[in-house]
């Protein structure tokens, strides 16, 4: 089973804790997505900086995500890198890397580059969570 959740399935994923999106915005629901707020994390050299998301994700054993450019970043000039796949049973803040010296890019423009649409699957027989190599659990620092 494979099912892309809508923006009534999401509400009701969230509500039974099968999602969890920390801080929520209600009006950051579209149609099909979320759309996440990323801030600086540090900055890496005068182009290069590391964004990181506001929200904190935290995905059920059923559930799994995947990040895209939002249609307004896609007409801006930016290269990214990141992991496109949030695994069930990950829980914390997706981290993006992020190249500037194609155009002049105000921080502001920074806060709404990414959305992610979740997938209700069969779950998964080891979550994120559970992988003693799992890269991104209970971490302190990025």
């Amino acid at each position: 089973m494979v099912n892309i959740l809508n923006d009534l399935e999401l509400r009701r994923k969230l509500k039974s804790g099968e999602i969890k999106i920390q801080p929520f915005e209600e009006t950051r629901i579209g149609p099909m997505s979320y759309d996440l707020t990323t801030i600086t994390d540090s900055i890496i050299s005068e182009t290069k900086i590391r964004l990181k998301t506001l929200e904190e994700i935290g995905l059920a054993r059923n559930i799994c995500g995947l990040v895209f450019f939002r249609s307004r970043a896609a007409k801006r000039s930016i290269l990214c890198t990141f992991g496109p796949l949030i695994d069930p049973g990950f829980s914390g803040h997706l981290i993006f890397y992020v190249d500037l010296g194609f155009g002049v890019i105000e921080e502001k423009d920074l806060r709404s580059l990414f959305q992610v649409i979740f997938i209700e699957i069969n779950p998964v027989g080891t979550a994120y969570n559970e992988r003693k190599t799992s890269t991104a659990m209970e971490r302190s620092g990025f």
